[in-house]
């Protein structure tokens, strides 16, 4: 299993990706006739990139230690609500 510097390098990573697909999920949103297929791509990267940064954000929560351990969770489920709220709009 990777160390805790490695996990916390591609949760840095991932979260970067999921700030890239955030920004232009809503940018092809505000548009005023969106690009059906492209949102459709932009969805589907951002669960994936979700759905990873969960693995590893669990990897990690699993030997913080109690001092940091509510700050790293409010932490990934801001970026999971983030995922949730992007997805919503995006199929209304």
């Amino acid at each position: 299993m990777a160390n805790s510097e490695q996990l916390r390098r591609k949760r840095g990573a991932l979260r970067a990706g999921v700030t890239r697909a955030l920004t232009q999920l809503t940018h092809l949103l505000q548009q005023t006739d969106p690009d059906l297929s492209e949102v459709s791509v932009q969805l589907d990267y951002l669960k994936d990139r979700e759905s990873a940064l969960s693995t590893v954000d669990d990897a990690i929560l699993a030997f913080t230690d109690e001092e940091n351990l509510r700050r790293k969770v409010e932490t990934a489920q801001e970026y999971s609500d983030k995922v949730s709220y992007a997805i919503a709009r995006a199929k209304h």
